[in-house]
């Protein structure tokens, strides 16, 4: 069943970084959870140029990042830099913990950007990271896998 909520009234304005939170378990009559099964939240966000979002953890959390508009710039210790565009879909699998920043730089466009975070559906413990889903490429803590 497909379920229609209003725009969120969770919204975050942190001075060129501004996020609107939607919580798909609100939207149940009587709500016991933010999430609604697996998917735990959908956050659409705008970066704008020159903007940093600094080195931040996730655990246990399946990201996956959509950029219809501009570059978002990812950095982490795990596959270093990448860049994520509207021809690219970004899947992070934080595992235990994974550490990423994100970025644009001055010259960029504003990025928009849709994320939708969801509770794995078993405990991954290793971080995975793919970019590129039409090749298939997926990288993990041990290299290309």
């Amino acid at each position: 069943m497909l379920i229609k909520g209003e725009r969120t009234f969770v919204v975050r304005d942190m001075g060129g970084f501004i996020v609107h939170i939607n919580m798909p378990g609100w939207l149940q009559h009587k709500p016991t959870d933010h999430g609604h099964g697996p998917l735990a939240m959908v956050v659409e966000s705008i970066l704008h140029p020159g903007r940093v979002i600094a080195m931040h953890e996730h655990r246990n959390d399946e990201i996956i990042s959509w950029v219809p508009a501009g570059v978002m710039r990812h950095e982490d210790k795990i596959t270093g830099r990448l860049i994520t565009d509207r021809n690219s879909l970004m899947v992070m699998n934080a595992g235990r913990s994974f550490w990423h920043s994100e970025e644009t730089i001055q010259s960029d466009p504003p990025c928009a950007c849709c994320k939708f975070l969801c509770g794995p559906l078993r405990w991954i413990s290793i971080p995975r990271f793919s970019t590129d889903l039409s090749r298939r490429r997926s990288r993990t803590c041990g290299g290309i896998s």
